[in-house]
Formats: C-alpha cells, structure tokens, sequence
C-alpha cells in the first residue's frame, strides 16, 4: 500500500523522523525535508473528528518529497467495544483515502481508556481495530502508546507482541523499557521538544532502532 520502501534510508544508519498535528501550525515542509527521513501526520480522533491541519500537511509533505504515514488517536470512550472499533477504523481509512497515499504503516495512538475497559476489552478493541484495517488492505499497522498505560491496560499475555511497536519513552537512556510482550521497538519517541527547521512549535522526535543496510 505503501509506495517508498525503507530502503530509501540505506545511507543512515538510523532514521529520524517527525510527528505532527494541528498543534504545531503551518509546516514549511521543504526547509523540513533536509532534517528528517519520514513524518507521521495525524489524521482522526475517535468517531468524527479530522484533524484541523491534516490534509494541508499530508499535501504539502507529499509535495516537498517527505516519506509519510498518518496515525489515528482513539479514546476508548464507548463500551460498546466491537462497533467502537470497527467505526473508529472505518472513518480513520475513509479520511486517509482523501490525501496522498502513505508511504509507510497505519498507526493506531492509543493512550486513553476513557470506558474503563477491561484489559481483555481493550485486546479486543485493537485487534479489531487492526482488523478492520486489514479489510481495507492495511495489513502492516503500527501500535503507538507508552509503556506504563500498555502494561496497565492489557493482559500479561495477549496476541500483539509481533504488532510494530512505536513507543513514547522520554527519558535519557540507551533503550527505553519494553512494555509487557515485546521484544523491540520499531520506533522510538524520545523526545516531545524537538527543534526542526521549517517548524514553528516544539515537536516530537522519533528514531528507529534498526540499522537500514
């Protein structure tokens, strides 16, 4: 689905990337572009929201030759579990059908349990949300979250340890802790006060683990 492979990093040794929403304003993505390898963009949140700079930053990413992926932040804000789910994919895969295609994965953000769900609800909501993605050919999506939340929100064994990991983790360390269930991470946000050229406002930095030969 995607159309730039990884090997388009095979003269870092490592990547290093941004991920914005509407919070950091207008992006001058040509000034951007020389900073960093790729871009997460955030698209939707819950059921029916878009976010304000979505389509305007998945345009111009694309234009200035930035590699792109798009994340949906879910909220886990209704019990009705399997529906929830399901819609909250549907409308994430709908509003990405209207920009660019992504070069790289999905990715489902989740920090929030505002239901309560219990652990194995909340199981039930991601796989299927990764299924209903599935339908719609996204076969290689990505989990967003932190480590404190996974551990407390899922059971000790569940079924997503094979799922890419994209971990929050500020600290100051060689690795950051693996959430319960995983053996690695695919990426890593190691930083929420990043300085990037082109951009207005603190942001996010992300880098892999994994050398791209």
């Amino acid at each position: 689905m995607w159309s730039i492979p990884f090997s388009l990093f095979k003269k870092r040794k490592l990547m290093f990337g941004i991920d914005v929403s509407h919070f950091q304003g207008t992006v001058d993505w040509a000034l951007a572009k020389s900073q960093i390898d790729f871009a997460y963009i955030k698209c939707s949140e819950g059921q029916s929201a878009v976010d304000s700079m979505f389509m305007i930053n998945a345009i111009n990413a694309n234009k200035s030759g930035v590699p792109i992926g798009y994340y949906h932040f879910a909220t886990l804000n209704s019990e009705d579990v399997l529906n929830d789910a399901r819609n909250e994919a549907n409308f994430f895969v709908q509003n990405v059908k209207k920009v660019p295609a992504p070069n790289l994965p999905l990715v489902l953000d989740i920090e929030l349990n505002k239901a309560n769900l219990d652990k194995d609800e909340v199981l039930s909501w991601i796989n299927t949300f990764f299924r209903e993605l599935e339908v719609f050919g996204y076969k290689d999506s990505v989990l967003y979250s932190y480590t404190p939340f996974l551990n407390a929100n899922l059971p000790r064994t569940h079924n997503l340890g094979n799922t890419r990991l994209w971990l929050a983790a500020y600290v100051n360390k060689q690795t950051p802790l693996l959430p319960n269930g995983w053996k690695d991470y695919w990426l890593w946000q190691y930083s929420a006060k990043g300085t990037i050229a082109g951009v207005k406002t603190s942001v996010d930095l992300n880098k892999s683990n994994q050398s791209i030969a």
